[in-house]
């Protein structure tokens, strides 16, 4: 019942981050792999339509956007982009970016015995 009701809180947290996370979002850009691990933090995967350098200040603001929205603020710190690669899709350019967020807080430690 704990847990359930624990998965029930953590998933309601998550929807106003993802709504804001869908209003941020850059024309042209579009995320492949959102994943949050209490441990790792957040990493998101995703892409952009190449369009001679506009990409880069879309990806960009879509980190500053990360670092300065409340819901995302409150709970991720340093929001960085972690790779960025340029590949050809017939004959569109598309560039792949990885960023990752480390927890503001890290989770506490679980006492083990010794």
């Amino acid at each position: 019942y704990e847990l359930s009701q624990r998965l029930s809180r953590e998933r309601s947290d998550w929807t106003p981050r993802l709504s804001a996370l869908a209003e941020m979002m850059p024309d042209g850009v579009w995320l492949t792999e959102l994943a949050f691990d209490p441990d790792e933090g957040l990493a998101l995967q995703g892409s952009a339509i190449g369009n001679g350098g506009e990409e880069m200040s879309r990806i960009r603001r879509l980190v500053q956007d990360l670092r300065s929205h409340p819901a995302f603020a409150a709970l991720i710190k340093d929001v960085q982009i972690e790779s960025i690669k340029s590949v050809l899709d017939g004959d569109v350019e598309i560039v792949k970016f990885a960023l990752t967020g480390q927890l503001s807080q890290p989770p506490a430690k679980k006492k083990g015995k010794r």
